[in-house]
């Protein structure tokens, strides 16, 4: 469904030597679910006919408009593009990538909901026509939902820094005096440091709102790598944004030049092994400029061996050793393993070539490179058993030796699991099967409790939170478990939050319920049962869209009541599940819950009575009369 309401956004899109791709860019924007949209088209001096296909498409099309001017490059490009947009919102989309269809919509809402200045979501690599890449640039930092938060909370914002996954105010872009430079390489690099220093709060969306190509021939700036201005251009934008971000204090800083030393200059190691000496020349220097303002025992591994290779020269030995770090991944050869220390084994010849000597300091994980990674993905109840299934291992050690220990914890209370873990052989990471029998669950009574994991290694033991990246499957779906006193027990799992266990008692539970068909439609009954000292004073059935039936309430003066409706077939097709309200002595409006094993009958398949995954209770109305889903 297209939504054509809502704040007007500009999509500035310029365009130079695209004609491969415009086209697919271009649809993309103009078939986003959000339809309010100016799309600006800057061509910038095209050579090929990537000016005629925008045209084109403009004249089936009022929302494009095209603007030509001679070349002056993408920044120059984009900031003549602002000139013409008229939006209270403004995002950038080169003309040869492409935005996933509910991008916009996903951005606006964020901003209209929480009044931030920008919102940014995640990046994935486009190859080819279809194939999609995990973007490590981004993924770390914008894989998960994180609101209304800025730089100071979230110094690893400092990856994120490029623009046409970001969606501004226009008003905050104005006031910021943001604007991209113009005649360089890598021209929005500072702008977005600039944007996030000068942000009061910044989105993180969590989903993927921008689709980055990789170009097949390699004709894209940041695939050019060899040549020696590529790096020359970055590292004037690199030496902007630390300008930019040092206003953001030590920790922004520090995240930032570790960044730099991690990512930025070691793309340009596989083209130093054939580049020529003023590439190889500039990259020593920025080098060893770059690990005078870290400390090197933070960085991975895979950087100070490469930065040692450079120091030393070893031009030959980039490439294989590249290699090396890519095909071993987290897996790395390991030699000298104690407790959560270890030194990495990096063999003396790669690619037939041998390496200059490694010292153990260059090759030493500890600290937070072996931080705990741990994840829940499965859950499920096995009779009255809750199960939560997982990953742990510690970050760059062998997880054939590790082990695990579950627990809830709230304050200082703690419900451990029973575990299974079983262990790989070689590679990857120990699963584990954590096990809490319903009773220990419910035994303290009302509980919101974090599941925590223990890893160990040795004598090492680290704790960690799991925080869900997916709510996919089951973690999505576990039922809630209801007993018939009307406690609930669910497993919370929301994108970007930790996995919760949750224990509430419910205050009215059915203890059964009978349909029958009546002309047009059906009669409810159904008997509620008190869980505590509240008492039913009002009830309803309502539809999710406001529609309510009122119902006949018989008290028998022992905390169960007799509750009756007649409900009508004639609902919108949208809107098929009535659910029973009722209202307390404490004028409190609350659900009514079922166990899934409590009697609900009906003589007819048009209304079905039923307790929902999350242990309500309610009527399903049939699409047609006659049918069940």
């Amino acid at each position: 469904m297209v939504d054509a309401a809502g704040p007007r956004v500009s999509v500035v899109v310029p365009v130079f030597g695209v004609e491969q791709f415009v086209e697919q860019c271009l649809r993309s924007i103009l078939e986003q679910t959000y339809a309010n949209l100016e799309v600006v088209v800057v061509d910038d001096g095209s050579l090929d006919a990537s000016a005629t296909i925008a045209r084109r498409l403009a004249q089936s099309d009022a929302r494009i408009e095209v603007h030509g001017y001679p070349n002056g490059g993408l920044g120059s490009a984009r900031n003549r593009g602002l000139e013409h947009a008229h939006g209270e919102y403004v995002m950038f989309v080169d003309g040869d990538d492409v935005l996933p269809p509910k991008a916009v919509a996903t951005l606006v809402a964020s901003l209209e909901r929480t009044g931030s200045d920008f919102a940014t979501g995640n990046v994935e690599r486009l190859v080819g026509k279809e194939m999609r890449q995990r973007s490590p640039q981004h993924a770390p930092a914008l894989s998960l939902p994180d609101p209304a938060t800025n730089l100071r909370r979230r110094p690893d914002l400092v990856w994120a820094t490029t623009s046409c996954n970001s969606l501004f105010r226009r008003t905050f872009w104005d006031r910021a005096g943001l604007s991209f430079a113009v005649g360089v390489l890598y021209e929005d690099m500072a702008t977005m440091a600039h944007a996030y220093a000068t942000a009061s709060s910044v989105d993180i969306v969590g989903s993927v709102t921008y689709l980055w190509r990789l170009r097949e021939d390699g004709t894209s700036i940041t695939q050019q790598r060899q040549r020696p201005q590529n790096l020359e251009h970055r590292l004037r934008a690199l030496a902007a944004s630390r300008r930019a971000f040092s206003s953001a204090g030590a920790d922004v800083l520090r995240a930032f030049d570790e960044k730099v030393a991690t990512m930025d200059l070691l793309l340009y190691a596989p083209a130093a092994a054939v580049g020529d000496r003023r590439l190889r020349r500039t990259l020593r220097v920025a080098s060893r400029r770059a690990l005078r303002r870290v400390d090197a025992r933070r960085l991975p591994v895979r950087a100070r061996v490469l930065h040692h290779l450079v120091r030393r020269r070893a031009w030959d030995a980039l490439a294989p050793t590249v290699e090396f770090f890519r095909e071993h991944g987290q897996d790395l050869p390991l030699v000298q393993v104690r407790d959560d220390r270890a030194v990495v084994e990096v063999p003396p010849v790669l690619g037939g070539v041998r390496l200059p000597p490694l010292a153990d300091r260059l090759r030493t994980i500890d600290g937070d490179l072996t931080a705990p990674e741990v994840s829940v993905t499965a859950a499920r109840w096995d009779d009255d058993v809750l199960e939560l299934s997982g990953r742990a291992r510690l970050r760059g050690l062998p997880a054939k030796d590790v082990g695990v220990a579950v627990e809830l914890v709230d304050g200082e209370h703690r419900v451990r699991a029973q575990v299974e873990v079983e262990n790989p052989a070689e590679r990857g990471p120990a699963l584990f099967v954590a096990r809490w029998p319903r009773p220990d669950l419910v035994a303290s009574g009302r509980s919101d409790r974090e599941v925590r994991l223990v890893v160990r290694h040795g004598a090492a033991s680290r704790e960690a939170r799991v925080v869900t990246r997916s709510v996919r499957g089951s973690l999505g779906t576990l039922a809630t478990s209801i007993s018939p006193d009307g406690t609930a027990v669910a497993v919370s799992a929301e994108r970007g939050a930790p996995l919760r266990v949750v224990v509430r008692r419910r205050p009215f539970v059915v203890r059964s319920g009978v349909v029958k068909a009546v002309t047009g439609g059906a009669r409810v009954t159904v008997r509620v049962a008190a869980t505590g000292a509240a008492r039913l004073t009002g009830a309803e059935f309502t539809l999710p869209g406001g529609t309510a039936q009122p119902v006949a309430i018989e008290g028998d003066g022992g905390g169960t009541w007799l509750v009756t409706a007649d409900l009508p077939a004639d609902v919108v097709p949208e809107a098929r599940f009535w659910r029973l309200w009722a209202e307390t002595d404490r004028a409190k409006r609350v659900q009514v819950a079922a166990a899934p094993d409590t009697p609900l009958e009906s003589d007819t398949p048009c209304f079905v009575p039923l307790s929902t995954e999350r242990g309500w209770f309610a009527v399903r109305v049939a699409e047609t009369p006659g049918t069940t889903e």
